[in-house]
């Protein structure tokens, strides 16, 4: 991903594990469970700055997932849907 990224000038920590972002990168890619893992990190660097999320591969939140429905809950608030 971080490659990918890179070649349009994008720059993704691709050792990014928790906490501080180096100033050196754009931005991480995390997984879904991973985000579930540290809810409150990655909602409050979201919140904290302009964010761009790209849910890839979004037949993997499935209903039974916690981070599902908080992922569900966030991008619907957000659109200015309600739930």
């Amino acid at each position: 991903m971080a490659e990918a990224a890179a070649r349009i000038g994008i720059k993704l920590d691709p050792d990014y594990s928790a906490g501080p972002l180096s100033k050196e990168y754009h931005g991480v890619a995390v997984t879904y469970a991973g985000v579930g893992v540290r809810p409150m990190l990655h909602r409050n660097r979201c919140e904290q700055r302009k964010t761009l999320v790209i849910l890839d591969e979004i037949h993997h939140a499935g209903d039974s997932k916690s981070w599902a429905r908080r992922a569900r809950r966030r991008s619907t608030r957000r659109r200015g849907g309600s739930r």
